[in-house]
């Protein structure tokens, strides 16, 4: 069966035999929340930006779908660019792709970041309750809660505007895929899967994410036998906007231990 129509975006001097990086967003966001991170990639980083589903570029979802067929998806994009094996990092849902890329797909990547993610992300019935939520009221429902869950207090109070931006990218995303969404992170859990993922693979976490606990955090780095641990001090769900230094010099770090 085919998998969901990703947009994705290469830099204009892209070269599929450099160190082709792809790197997926949040639920509920695009691939602009890595803008504030790339500046911070060494120079010879080729970052291939995607969207989910219903997401930025990216076309509404018709059917339903799951974690792996976007992982899928995103090979048959490396097919069709010439990258034999790429690196991947991954914040949230895209974290989780991480894993399923690892477990499925693991002679065709390099590394892979798993970021403010796990290997089971929330219950069943909080995604159903998250699912109607926005069948009945749109992405517009969750905008009021969610700064606090995806940035510190310092970066609301001094960077209004990014933070707005964020809201407005909420704002546009396509309720009936956002929901879709939801459903493939319902049927998600690969914590029985772990000890596949045999690629280099950092996790990064926020010791003030309220979406990922540290029980969640442990458990990744218990399965997976090939993991280092990065911890963004201060960060919540989607440090990468407001830690980017910090973010971007772990992966760097990272991917120069590894090529």
């Amino acid at each position: 069966m085919a998998g969901p129509e990703i947009s994705y975006r290469l830099p204009d001097d892209f070269d599929a035999s450099g160190r082709v990086v792809f790197l997926g967003s949040s639920l509920g966001s695009s691939s602009l929340m890595w803008a504030r991170a790339l500046p911070y990639f060494s120079a010879d980083i080729q970052p291939v930006t995607w969207d989910l589903p219903g997401h930025g570029d990216s076309d509404v979802a018709t059917t339903g779908f799951t974690l792996r067929e976007i992982a899928d998806e995103l090979v048959r994009i490396a097919d069709n660019l010439g990258v034999e094996k790429f690196d991947y990092a991954g914040v949230s849902i895209s974290g989780a792709i991480a894993l399923e890329l690892g477990i499925h797909h693991g002679d065709r990547l390099g590394s892979t970041a798993v970021m403010f993610s796990a290997a089971k992300l929330g219950t069943n019935e909080s995604w159903a309750d998250r699912c109607a939520t926005v069948r009945e009221h749109g992405t517009a429902a969750m905008v009021t809660d969610l700064p606090p869950r995806w940035f510190s207090p310092k970066f609301i109070a001094e960077d209004g505007p990014w933070v707005e931006t964020l809201m407005d990218i909420l704002l546009d995303v396509d309720a009936e895929s956002y929901a879709k969404c939801c459903e493939a992170l319902s049927a998600y859990d690969v914590r029985e899967q772990l000890t596949e993922v045999t690629v280099p693979t950092l996790v990064i976490a926020g010791d003030h994410d309220p979406s990922i606990s540290a029980d969640a955090v442990r458990e990744l780095m218990a399965g997976l036998p090939n993991a280092k641990l990065f911890v963004v001090e201060g960060g919540r769900h989607l440090a990468v906007v407001d830690f980017p230094h910090e973010v971007g010099a772990a992966l760097n770090t990272f991917w120069s231990s590894i090529h």
